[in-house]
């Protein structure tokens, strides 16, 4: 099987085989932080300098999640790759990785020096460079920040300062909370919509629904045939999913940058009445559990429902 370096990989590749160091990882559970694992992500490094950001969608996320720890080297195959997603990039790059049930992992007893350390790090001699992309200004200073995909570390072995960190190592340290000057914190207000069954919802004329909307409770009664479930869109005019299926290229814009999006068809009931509905990528995704690019890669023929 080749072995390939993460800089060589390409969306066409199946049987290949990536040595990797695991130098990040965390998880996503969405708006609360105690919800369910949404999915895992994790940060790949190789022994030539390269990164990558790879996710275990919440499928295999809770088979799989433990057996990827962060500081050791792995030999990885059996995974696919996909176009990075436009809205978050850990990392720099075109491409990212997923983890499936499939995937094989086998532990290296490489010595991790050999990887090169991909870290954002601050002591107090640094001085940030206002044009660095995390750079922001904050009350007139340059600042960092970052997100869950970094490491930062602070206070590293300075000589100097040793002898003020022996001194309030045993201290206790009080912090204060700002006060809220008396104001009672409100929490948003979600709109009120009236809930109304299908047989009252289908005959009204669009403009007639209020712009919040109504509620309906209904239950899946069937999954039509000959429905293709997804669709190829444009990422440079994302609200037009123009892409031609066969030149691969966006009929408004000229683009040849595209992305596989669900549009799963169904049809629906609460009893009183029948309708066929849609759901589209960002809703599918909460229900299949999978990013559509990987649903797409493990199936050769996709036009009826994979099982």
């Amino acid at each position: 099987m080749p072995n390939k370096p993460l800089s060589a990989l390409t969306l066409q590749d199946r049987d290949i085989e990536i040595q990797i160091e695991v130098h990040r990882k965390w998880e996503f559970r969405g708006a609360i932080d105690n919800g369910p694992i949404l999915h895992i992500d994790m940060i790949l490094t190789d022994c030539i300098g390269n990164a990558i950001h790879c996710q275990i969608p919440s499928f295999p996320a809770a088979k799989r999640g433990d057996e990827f720890q962060v500081g050791k080297i792995y030999k990885m195959s059996r995974f696919p790759v996909a176009r990075a997603k436009s809205s978050y990039k850990p990392v720099d790059g075109d491409l990212m990785l997923y983890v499936t049930p499939y995937t094989t992992l086998e532990l290296c007893h490489n010595s991790p020096s050999s990887f090169p350390l991909y870290v954002y790090s601050l002591t107090s001699y640094d001085k940030i460079d206002p044009n660095e992309p995390n750079a922001r200004n904050f009350h007139g200073e340059v600042l960092l920040s970052g997100g869950a995909a970094y490491h930062w570390y602070f206070n590293p072995s300075i000589e100097e300062a040793t002898a003020f960190y022996n001194k309030i190592e045993s201290e206790k340290i009080n912090i204060e909370l700002p006060s809220l000057d008396g104001q009672e914190i409100t929490p948003p207000q979600l709109p009120q919509r009236e809930h109304h069954d299908l047989k009252y919802i289908l005959p009204l004329n669009p403009h007639d629904v209020p712009d919040e909307g109504y509620e309906c409770t209904v239950t899946i009664t069937s999954i039509p045939e000959g429905k293709t479930w997804y669709y190829i869109a444009c990422n440079t005019c994302p609200n037009k999913p123009s892409i031609d299926p066969i030149i691969r290229q966006c009929s408004t814009c000229g683009s040849t940058k595209y992305c596989f999006r669900y549009k799963l068809t169904f049809k629906a009931s609460d009893g009183t009445a029948e309708a066929e509905m849609f759901a589209f990528d960002t809703v599918a995704r909460t229900i299949i559990g999978k990013p559509c690019p990987m649903v797409v890669a493990s199936f050769s023929r996709c036009i009826s429902y994979p099982t």
